[in-house]
């Protein structure tokens, strides 16, 4: 699907997040919010080994908090906690406690890896097909004119955030 080049952990859980809470709200302020949200759950603080640790222990009940602290991070926090919640518990289950092996997909076709994404509460069909352009568009750092198009025809309004969702992704790189 893509050259050898991933995602690392902190850059897979903004995009599974800022996926599942994209909705009912402007794609700009779901990144913005899911930034926060790592932020509260200082998620940005941990090391991809203490962040495999801290996704073992991490408690509904500390979710519930960062998602419900003022302001809170979603116009429905409380859904936004489950499924949040859920992604974390299927991440330990399923992927040995390592958000990136969700985006793991040189090996697999975008079928199977919008099927993956579909697993986590809160993604559908658009939104895993949405995402997996985007990660390819990513990965292969080639932003064409045929995949912009193609997005565009998936979702209308997926050029107003594209820059800052790249952008994002170009700096928790480094972390």
């Amino acid at each position: 699907m893509t050259a050898n080049i991933h995602l690392n952990n902190q850059q897979s859980l903004f995009i599974l997040w800022s996926t599942i809470m994209n909705q009912s709200q402007d794609s700009k302020i779901t990144f913005k919010n899911t930034l926060e949200l790592m932020r509260r759950l200082n998620i940005n603080s941990q090391t991809p080994q203490t962040l495999e640790a801290y996704l073992k222990q991490l408690s509904h009940s500390n979710i519930s908090k960062a998602m419900n602290t003022k302001p809170a991070i979603h116009r429905f926090p409380n859904r936004m906690t489950q499924h949040i919640y859920a992604s974390v518990e299927l991440i330990n289950k399923k992927y040995d406690s390592s958000p990136e092996k969700v985006f793991a997909i040189s090996q697999i076709t975008p079928c199977k890896f919008e099927t993956r994404l579909q697993k986590f509460k809160g993604i559908g069909p658009h939104k895993a097909a949405i995402t997996s352009t985007l990660i390819t568009m990513y990965l292969d750092n080639q932003q064409s004119t045929r995949e912009i198009a193609d997005l565009k025809n998936i979702c209308p309004s997926i050029t107003n955030s594209l820059n800052e969702e790249f952008s994002i992704l170009y700096k928790l790189s480094s972390t």
